[in-house]
């Protein structure tokens, strides 16, 4: 089952504003949060909070904090995926600084500085925390490898979202000064195992056969 909420705002601990925005009222008391801990709770479903990253006037949906008149209809612990025009973050089981992270990422370019900013004097994220890039997440860079034991795994870019996992003693790819080469960066990938996918650490190969 697949649950897509519409919301007029989602502040960067995931709180998600979906019937009454800057103090005017759009919905009353809805099921929104049925139907998302429903799908959370079906095989393969997917709980969506779907949004775009600005209103009307150019003000960003993503917010340090809901404002008065900004009603929170979805707890942040009911929220897993928050998708706009520039991304998809996931939320569940996330501490704040993962959160905050990762909706930023989400954000229309322009605000993320912003943004961020106003993370580090709530105390969300570090002090030394920065963007790596403000592009939109590159989705053509995702892809399919088959392995040679017939394991399938999904390499795409890392983000900022991801550095909580990055890199510990078990999952840290050591690189010899001959692979520099041939491993340029390190790439976050899912191994698929018992229908379901398991997040790895593997630096880019440009053998995909192997």
């Amino acid at each position: 089952m697949v649950s897509i909420t519409q919301a007029f705002a989602i502040d960067l601990t995931g709180q998600v504003c979906v019937d009454q925005f800057e103090g005017e009222f759009y919905g009353g008391v809805s099921t929104q949060v049925d139907f998302i801990r429903g799908a959370a709770r079906s095989t393969g479903g997917k709980p969506i909070i779907c949004l775009s990253s600005t209103t009307d006037n150019g003000a960003s949906r993503i917010k340090p904090l809901l404002e008065v008149g900004d009603g929170v209809g979805i707890a942040r612990s009911d929220v897993h995926y928050v998708i706009t025009e520039y991304g998809i973050a996931y939320l569940f089981g996330k501490s704040i600084r993962e959160r905050a992270v990762a909706l930023i990422e989400i954000a229309h370019p322009r605000w993320r500085e912003e943004l961020l900013s106003a993370a580090k004097k709530l105390g969300y994220v570090r002090p030394d925390q920065y963007l790596a890039s403000q592009a939109a997440y590159s989705v053509d860079e995702e892809r399919i490898v088959t392995l040679k034991n017939g394991v399938k795994v999904m390499i795409r870019p890392a983000r900022a979202a991801d550095a909580g996992a990055l890199p510990g003693p078990t999952n840290a790819v050591q690189r010899k000064p001959r692979d520099r080469g041939r491993f340029p960066r390190r790439h976050w990938t899912a191994r698929e195992r018992g229908g379901h996918w398991q997040r790895l650490l593997l630096p880019e190969p440009h053998d995909q056969s192997s």
